[in-house]
C-alpha cells in the first residue's frame, strides 16, 4: 500500500512508492472541494514510464495493461493509454479504479503525477 498527496503529484510528480504488480491493484482517490468555490474540481492522474518525457528515469518502464472498476468519479471514458504511460481524469469527492500491469514494474521505475488537490492511495 503507498499513499500520494496533492503535493507529492503535482508539478515533475515523484517515483512510484511500491511496484506496479502483473495483479490487479486497486487505486482510491479523495478529491476535497476547493476553498475557493466550494466544489470538487476535475482533476488529471498519470502514471508516467517514459524515460525521454521525463528526465528523472533512468530507463523506459512498459506500462501496457488492463483496467477495470471504475467508481465513482474516476472516468474510463477520459482513459488515454500507450506502452509507456496512462492518464485520466477524476472528478467528484471520491472514487477507484483498479490496474493490472502487463508485467510487474518496480518501485521509482514509473513517476506518479497529477493535477488539482486530490490524493490517492493504492492497494
Amino acid at each position: 500500500m503507498a499513499s500520494y498527496t496533492n503535493t507529492e503529484m503535482n508539478g515533475n510528480g515523484i517515483a512510484g512508492k511500491e511496484a506496479l504488480p502483473a495483479g490487479w491493484k486497486t487505486f482510491t482517490y479523495t478529491n476535497p472541494t476547493s476553498s475557493i468555490d466550494n466544489n470538487h474540481h476535475v482533476a488529471y492522474f498519470t502514471i508516467e514510464g517514459n524515460s525521454t518525457a521525463n528526465s528523472n528515469l533512468s530507463s523506459t518502464a512498459d506500462l501496457e495493461g488492463d483496467f477495470r472498476n471504475f467508481t465513482g468519479g474516476a472516468n474510463i471514458d477520459s482513459l488515454v493509454t500507450s506502452s509507456t504511460h496512462w492518464s485520466l481524469s477524476i472528478s467528484g469527492g471520491a472514487g477507484s479504479f483498479q490496474y493490472k500491469a502487463d508485467s510487474t514494474v518496480g518501485s521509482g521505475d514509473y513517476y506518479v503525477k497529477s493535477t488539482g488537490l486530490f490524493s490517492m492511495v493504492t492497494s
